[in-house]
């Protein structure tokens, strides 16, 4: 799961309009242990520190989405992407590579 030292994979993609299969955060927000989330707002002070790093300008509401885990007993884990408001550029950002989106701004 997500933690300070948890490798990032951001990547910087043209506006998305279409959020099918995607939470929005504030629904994620009002029961975080549902989604598996023990510290859902270190996760995402975490997630948007590694997105300002990549060009975020801070701004646009969260989304998150499942990422299944390969022989995790059914758990899963978590991607997420914020629609910059200034101009419509979208960032996701992982804890595992997106290869189809290469290439991305790893964060440390």
């Amino acid at each position: 799961m997500w933690n300070d030292e948890l490798r990032m994979y951001v990547y910087g993609l043209y506006a998305i309009d279409y959020w099918d299969g995607w939470t929005d955060l504030n629904e994620v927000r009002r029961n975080p242990s549902e989604y598996g989330f023990d510290d859902l707002d270190g996760t995402l002070a975490n997630v948007a520190k590694a997105a300002r790093a990549a060009g975020w300008e801070g701004d646009g509401p969260w989304r998150c989405a499942p990422l299944p885990l390969h022989d995790s007993g059914g758990r899963c884990d978590w991607m997420f992407a914020v629609k910059q408001s200034n101009n419509g550029t979208t960032w996701i950002v992982s804890p595992f590579p997106l290869t189809w989106l290469n290439p991305a701004i790893e964060w440390l």
